[in-house]
């Protein structure tokens, strides 16, 4: 199942570059236990695309994730929200999340 989230990058997280904010939603997906598919190769990783890059230094209230997952914790968007932010920042949280039709 594939999901769209849009995230708020703000405060001091704005000086944390593009690869780590990858890495930050690694890791808070894992820590939230969420069932997000993996690639089948050699070296399994998280199925995730960023819309593109922030520069660093730069903060933005309208930054989009794609993620798939095998199964979401809940069928209500606003709590697979509230439930990933529980696992995030202050000053980096999701704000909204979207289910994509499975041909995009």
């Amino acid at each position: 199942m594939k999901t769209r989230f849009r995230f708020t990058k703000t405060g001091s997280i704005k000086f944390i570059g593009h690869l780590d904010c990858m890495r930050f939603f690694q890791k808070a997906l894992r820590r939230a236990k969420m069932d997000v598919a993996y690639t089948q190769g050699f070296n399994p990783h998280q199925i995730m695309s960023f819309a593109s890059p922030l520069s660093v230094g730069l903060t933005s209230d309208g930054e989009y994730i794609d993620i798939e997952f095998v199964s979401l914790p809940s069928d209500d968007p606003d709590e697979v929200v509230q439930y990933l932010n529980a696992c995030m920042t202050d000053e980096l949280f999701v704000t909204e999340m979207k289910v994509l039709p499975d041909k995009t």
